[in-house]
Parts: C-alpha cells; sequence; structure tokens
C-alpha cells in the first residue's frame, strides 16, 4: 500500500494495477475507495493471461485519459510540426487524429474516402495522403452537373465521334495518370453510368473510352483517394450510389 501510495503522491495520473492473492470483497473495496488500485490481477501462473490484459487495458486507459488534459509542450510541438508537413493549420484533437490517419494511410495503396462538409479541407488531407506523387490530379465531379457526357471523357477518354464535339480520340485522366493518384471530390456526384465504368476499372484494371463501340481495353494503375458528404450512405440507400462502388472506394475511410 505505501508505495502505492508514494505513486500517486509523484504522478497522480498513473495507472496502478494490484497483484493479489487476496480477493476477498473487503480488500479490494477499500482498495477501490481509497483510491490507490486501477485494476486487480490474481497472483499464480494460470493468471498470465489476464496480467497481460490488464497491462494493456491500463495502458489504453492512460492514454485515453491523458489525451484530456493538454499535451505536454514537446509532444504539442512534435504534432503541430507534423500537421504543418501536412499543411493542415490548427489545434484539436480531431485535427490531431486526422494528422494520425495521414501517416498511418500515405503508404498504402487501397483506395481511401475522405468524409466531411464542403469546406473542410478534404483536398489538402488528399494531397497528403498521395505522399508527394507528382502525379496528383483532383477532379470536382459537382462541377460537372448536367454534363455528364463530359466528365466521362475526361476519366475515361473518347473516341471521336462519341458525340457532338469529340473530333478526335482522346485518353482520359485514368489512362494518362496510370502510376498516379486521383482524387475525385464530390463523388456522390458521379452519373450512375460513370459510377459503374469506375467500378469495373476498380475491379479489372482496365478501361473503356466513351464511345468506343469496339470495346477495346486500356490497362491501367493508378491510386484512388475519394471525398464525399456524410450523407453518401443515404444516396447508397436510395438508390443514387451504387453500393458495390462505394465498399471498393470506402477500403479506408478518414
Amino acid at each position: 500500500h505505501e508505495v502505492a501510495r508514494n505513486i500517486r503522491r509523484l504522478q497522480p495520473d498513473q495507472q496502478v494495477l494490484f497483484c493479489t492473492g487476496d480477493l476477498s470483497t473487503a480488500t479490494l473495496g477499500e482498495l477501490l475507495s481509497s483510491g490507490l488500485a486501477n485494476g486487480f490481477m490474481p497472483k499464480g501462473n494460470s493468471a498470465m493471461a489476464e496480467l497481460t490484459k490488464g497491462v494493456f487495458e491500463a495502458i489504453e486507459k492512460y492514454r485515453r485519459e491523458i489525451s484530456t488534459f493538454s499535451e505536454p509542450e514537446l509532444m504539442q510541438t512534435q504534432i503541430a510540426a507534423a500537421l504543418a508537413e501536412f499543411q493542415l493549420v490548427g489545434w484539436s484533437e480531431n485535427l490531431n487524429a486526422v494528422g494520425r490517419q495521414i501517416r498511418k494511410f500515405r503508404m498504402v495503396h487501397q483506395p481511401i474516402i475522405i468524409l466531411g462538409e464542403s469546406g473542410t479541407g478534404k483536398e489538402l488531407v488528399a494531397q497528403a495522403l498521395a505522399n508527394g506523387n507528382k502525379k496528383f490530379i483532383a477532379i470536382n465531379c459537382a462541377k460537372y452537373d448536367g454534363k455528364e457526357q463530359f466528365l466521362e471523357s475526361e476519366l475515361f477518354g473518347v473516341v471521336k465521334g462519341a458525340y457532338t464535339g469529340a473530333d478526335k480520340d482522346r485518353p482520359g485522366l485514368f489512362e494518362t495518370a496510370s502510376g498516379g493518384v486521383i482524387f475525385l471530390d464530390e463523388i456522390h456526384r458521379l452519373p450512375i453510368s460513370a459510377q459503374h465504368a469506375l467500378l469495373r476499372a476498380l475491379e479489372t484494371g482496365k478501361i473503356r473510352r466513351l464511345g468506343d463501340n469496339q470495346e477495346r481495353e486500356i490497362k491501367t494503375n493508378f491510386r484512388l483517394i475519394t471525398a464525399a458528404h456524410s450523407d453518401i450512405n443515404q444516396r447508397r440507400e436510395r438508390g443514387d450510389f451504387v453500393p458495390d462502388l462505394y465498399y471498393r472506394i470506402a477500403v479506408l475511410r478518414m
């Protein structure tokens, strides 16, 4: 008990676990009510699994509790520097969590979806996730409202005569950006026909140019990062967004 009291005096927020053979209600109640113990573990080799579990639970509890207080000055400086690297300015637990996720996901090739309202910096996050790839192309799908053919031709390419004004064959971004990163902002505004074409591209690694009646396939390899409003799930439920595509683009979520 004396050791626990000294620990509490020197470092009040430290987690203290008692390993004891006396698990009586009176003993445990006394330790808990005095504030000396955060948890208990029985003695004996058979309790090793419980020991490990208790230690990790105590570590996690300490991590959660310490994060509710102000970060130590050194830790604040380190996190601020990491956020500045991604051109993200500010200080909050949510922003810190974004920084940690970026560090975790930026080396992964799987599709990532960033959820949030307009103006929350989703493109900045996408650029950070691109990890310095020089082939970073951003497209805002909402800017093509009422011009679905132009958006599809921009993404997938077009063959001459596919629509009025298509006077020559032209490659799309999925083709020219092979080996790079494509960021589709407001992907929930992508037309249904383009959604099905994108799904096929993600499944097969191949695309077809708009209007190609010969159905020639072009191999491509790009990393896809998307962004959408948080109501994309409601659109999926209404049938405005292809469910299989959602699961393909939302392998990782932020």
